[in-house]
């Protein structure tokens, strides 16, 4: 079971939604699913909470996942990811299609695993987390592989055991301006530039 699984969609806005209680076993229990194969899906989510979804170590609230060329526009503003075992996940290695993505004022807290994961290859996974929080997580913010790059801006990150967490090539570029203190391993961003 998955709240909502979207497959090959052009445009989905979900808003004012409380999904909650997706707690089905591998490949499913996920709040949002978003598997398309072909095109690009803009994906919309706005004054939503998402809580207690996947178990395990599988599932969680929001799950960005393409094959084949499929492609994605994900937009997240005031949403909360709570308590699952997954916050944000994007997996793009299995796609050819790029994933865009910004975070705006959202939080992430008290997730078993990742609060936000980007896992890809050579696909590009350009992200901007912007005035949001992502706090009481295994792991903070993680970004692997080459194409993988998120630019923080305004964030706070604390109470995880791991801040933040690059690896394989994966970038995070802070604009110097995050609070990343109080975890059990801060971590530290691949790069700081100034803010234009």
């Amino acid at each position: 079971m998955n709240g909502i699984r979207i497959l090959n969609a052009n445009t989905v806005n979900i808003e004012n939604c409380y999904i909650y209680g997706d707690r089905a076993g591998a490949p499913n229990g996920n709040g949002v699913w978003l598997l398309n194969t072909a095109g690009t899906t803009r994906l919309n989510i706005a004054n939503t909470t998402i809580s207690e979804t996947g178990v395990g170590t599988t599932g969680g609230a929001i799950l960005i996942k393409p094959t084949g060329s499929g492609a994605a526009t994900v937009s997240l503003d005031h949403v909360s990811l709570l308590d699952n075992t997954r916050g944000l996940v994007v997996e793009a290695a299995g796609t050819t299609g790029a994933v865009l993505m910004v975070v705006d004022n959202s939080t992430i807290a008290n997730n078993t695993r990742s609060g936000v994961a980007i896992i890809t290859g050579a696909t590009a996974v350009n992200t901007t987390i912007t005035n949001s929080s992502s706090t009481n997580n295994l792991t903070g913010l993680y970004v692997e592989g080459s194409g993988g790059v998120v630019r923080i801006n305004n964030n706070t990150f604390t109470s995880n055991v791991t801040g933040l967490q690059s690896v394989s090539s994966g970038q995070i570029i802070s604009y110097g301006t995050n609070i990343l203190e109080g975890n059990t391993s801060n971590g530290a961003p691949t790069s700081t530039i100034a803010l234009h």
